[in-house]
């Protein structure tokens, strides 16, 4: 003992008699039996200063306590007490003593030694010695020992067995990193690795663990003489290895060169990692050196493909991705991309959706294969726990362009990821598609200049069915119920069908405009919503040519769809649109004209329908009286030039929330009314402003009267006022009868407009109140024709010039 303090040089600092601490002191024949053990003389120990140093520093507590006062305050057999030696702090002596116990009956435990007491207590100065039969020696026979005796290094010591690395680690001149058990439990499912030596991915396994062993380098990390700034070593696997001194923690932090500076346990990929002990000596000489990690250290993938080849949770994606031939593509080291990868148990729940007996069977579906994978690839290198994150919101959501979207710029085309302000860690993540919600297997694994983020759902763009989208797009909420009263989801439902769904936006406009929205369920309902129906599968898609082209709806009425060349918008018009070229600043509110704000949303992933989103809402019918009667100049143009002169009552007919009759004098009764009227012996002169809409105000009955309702002799209120007009079937012919004149029905008659909430009968004559003054112009004969006179005229010359004709 005397010769080992003095080859330690510590000789000097035992001869103080204040020096206040515990001492642990090995007898001769207990270093006789070290040196034996090593097979070397006791002289030979000489050669070894160091180890001399460390290993008394082992021995010794920086305090003084007596064995004794521990064997009386001990309350179970083997009851046990670490001590701190002067070594560090980490390194440790453990007393192992029974309740009221001599203190002879005591031994300790050091790192891979043990002793007994034989002398205990022993007043030395300020403090105490105690004699042991053993030397606690602080080094490990050798790095396997070190393994098999550290408890926290048992997942460490099965890696490197089952992947034949252990020769490796057990030689001379090495620097070994060891994760613990806990960190090696927080990643390897993570990164799917089995570790077992028996999977497909036993090459990974082995570059993981040789990126954590220094080979022909002994590094000694000690905090009291930390190495300047970052310091670069090559591991055994040829790819970097960094460490640097944190001097806030006081502790040593290592990691890989794809760390990119973010807090080691935000992120999952594993490139960062902390010290937790002081080194670990490997032999007398120390010739190798040890450390526990509290993380493991992943070395970069060298491309995606890489990760996906050699994950064994990854085999189905692998062989999706090699029958799309997109292999190439992913094996590009440079390519700035983020790959959503989805597990094998994914892709099995995939295929048993499509009613597919194995994943091997989507090779019958390669084009379908190839645009649901480009959905999983973002083209830029996104990073999930970079992304922004609101600490003031419970969520954060965030949409992300797929590589669908350069090609489809539609809702449908982006997928999204939540991320949580209460948990930051990039796995609590949760990645939103059209119809299909994923969680994160792993997150953020570097891969050449991109990422691979490993889900457990194979992302969908489509939705199932359309009832699945209804329910899905808030949106389309009141269409999905409008549907549901109408008794038309089945219907819907169908394969090759193209709906054009009117948004929640598109119920308010009709409302608005129209006074009326088809949500009742009844026939007007089914008819408004079966127009949005087509039964055929349209597909409008921006980068081909779309010529308008006319459908036949479910209803059976004609419907159109344009487009402005190869680019969106597209629009939607009915049969009764007959306007200049649409564009988003014409569009009328009549319900003949919406736009498509969300073209081709995919339903089924062949897809077997789509889905269209409009603004405005297709009426299939008449909205209002001046729409129908301007429809068809050849009938009733004359009644309209006559309308549009005078005012007011036109602009009545042309509000579709107001309930109206028109008896319509059609463009044959005008003229022989106006032949009637010889412009050089008659005029028609109104004496006042309000006379001169009294003729057009006497066609218009209030409310909504059909044939039924009006075959009967009665006397009926107009917008002239009330019973202002009659009808009379005393000849056995329905007859309506004003003051001055009769009409007869003519065709076409009893036209509903906007489901009978009004209606238009044309008439043969034009019915003149008593207000009107139809004689030759006498005392009046210095009042200036009026503007129905004039127009009456023009149109009884017209219809002269047609006879002539």
């Amino acid at each position: 003992m005397q010769s080992a303090l003095s080859q330690a040089g510590l000789a000097q600092r035992f001869n103080q008699s204040d020096l206040n601490i515990t001492f642990f002191l090995p007898t001769n024949t207990a270093f006789f039996t070290m040196a034996a053990t090593l097979g070397i003389s006791i002289t030979d120990l000489a050669r070894y200063p160091d180890a001399a140093y460390t290993t008394l520093s082992f021995h010794q507590v920086p305090f003084a306590f007596r064995i004794a006062d521990l064997a009386a305050r001990a309350t179970a057999p083997n009851a046990s007490a670490s001590f701190p030696t002067t070594k560090g702090a980490s390194d440790t002596i453990t007393v192992y003593i029974s309740p009221n116990a001599s203190p002879l009956t005591a031994r300790l435990k050091g790192a891979s030694t043990t002793a007994g007491i034989t002398e205990a207590d022993v007043p030395v100065g300020a403090g105490f010695a105690n004699v042991i039969n053993n030397v606690l020696v602080p080094w490990y026979e050798s790095m396997q020992q070190a393994l098999d005796m550290i408890p926290e290094l048992a997942s460490t010591r099965d890696y490197l067995r089952a992947t034949g690395l252990m020769d490796a680690v057990n030689a001379t001149n090495v620097t070994l990193f060891a994760p613990t058990n806990a960190a090696w439990q927080g990643i390897a499912a993570e990164l799917g690795l089995s570790l077992n030596g028996t999977g497909p991915n036993d090459t990974r396994s082995a570059d993981i663990l040789r990126q954590h062993l220094l080979t022909g380098q002994r590094v000694l990390l000690d905090s009291m003489f930390p190495p300047p700034g970052n310091t670069t070593a090559s591991a055994a696997n040829g790819k970097n290895l960094t460490y640097t001194f944190n001097s806030t923690s006081g502790s040593f932090v290592l990691m890989t060169p794809q760390w990119r500076g973010l807090n080691a346990r935000g992120t999952p990929d594993g490139t960062f990692a902390t010290i937790n002990t002081s080194v670990v000596r490997i032999r007398i000489g120390s010739d190798s050196y040890l450390y526990l990690l509290n993380g493991v250290l992943v070395p970069a993938y060298d491309t995606i493909w890489d990760v996906i080849r050699t994950r064994p949770d990854l085999t189905s994606a692998a062989y999706a991705m090699q029958t799309i031939s997109q292999v190439p593509a992913l094996s590009n080291a440079s390519a700035a991309i983020s790959v959503f990868v989805p597990t094998n148990s994914a892709f099995d729940k995939f295929a048993a959706s499509l009613n597919l007996s194995s994943t091997l069977d989507l090779a019958r579906y390669s084009n379908t294969l190839y645009i649901a994978l480009v959905y999983h690839i973002l083209p830029q290198a996104v990073r999930i726990s970079m992304l922004a994150n609101d600490a003031n919101a419970t969520q954060t959501v965030t949409k992300l362009d797929t590589r669908m979207t350069a090609s489809a710029p539609q809702l449908y085309s982006q997928m999204s990821v939540t991320t949580a302000a209460a948990t930051p860690a990039a796995l609590a993540a949760r990645i939103g598609s059209t119809s299909a919600t994923a969680q994160l297997v792993a997150a953020d694994i570097p891969a050449g200049a991109g990422y691979v983020q490993v889900i457990d759902t194979v992302l969908q763009y489509w939705y199932d069915n359309m009832e699945q989208a209804l329910n899905t797009i808030p949106t389309l909420s009141v269409l999905r119920d409008a549907i549901v009263n109408a008794g038309l989801m089945a219907e819907v439902n169908q394969p090759n069908v193209t709906l054009l769904a009117p948004a929640n936006i598109a119920f308010v406009g009709a409302d608005q405009s129209l006074g009326w929205t088809p949500t009742s369920g009844d026939a007007a309902s089914q008819d408004t919503l079966r127009y949005h129906l087509l039964p055929i599968k349209v597909l409008l898609e921006p980068s081909l040519p779309f010529n308008p082209s006319t459908f036949t709806a479910a209803n059976g009425k004609a419907l159109t769809l344009s487009g402005t060349g190869t680019s969106a918008p597209y629009y939607a018009t009915s049969f009764l649109y007959g306007g200049a070229t649409l564009s988003d600043t014409n569009l009328p509110s009549d319900g003949t004209a919406a736009r498509i704000n969300v073209w081709s949303i995919p339903i089924g992933i062949s897809p077997h329908a789509y889905l269209n989103i409009l603004l405005q809402m297709l009426v299939p019918t008449y909205t209002s009286i001046a729409q129908y009667i301007t429809k068809d100049p050849s009938t009733f143009g004359l009644l309209v030039e006559l309308m549009r002169s005078e005012g007011s009552v036109y602009n009545t007919l042309q509000d579709a929330r107001v309930s109206n009759t028109l008896l319509a004098t059609n463009n044959k009764g005008l003229n022989d009314f106006a032949l009637s009227l010889s412009v050089t012996n008659a005029s028609l002169v109104l004496a006042s402003q309000s006379a001169k809409n009294a003729v057009l105000r006497n066609a218009v009955m209030v409310g909504s009267v059909n044939a039924t309702t009006l075959n009967v002799d009665a006397t009926w209120d107009t917008r002239l006022g009330p019973r202002t007009l009659r009808t009379d079937r005393s000849s056995g012919q329905l007859q309506f009868v004003a003051d001055q004149t009769k009409a007869s029905l003519a065709t076409p008659n009893n036209v509903a407009i906007l489901y009978g909430r009004s209606y238009v009968h044309a008439i043969t004559n034009v019915l003149v109140p008593a207000s009107v003054d139809l004689k030759q112009p006498g005392g009046a004969a210095d009042v200036a024709p009026s503007a129905l006179a004039t127009a009456l005229a023009l149109l009884g010359a017209l219809a002269l010039a047609r006879l002539a004709d």
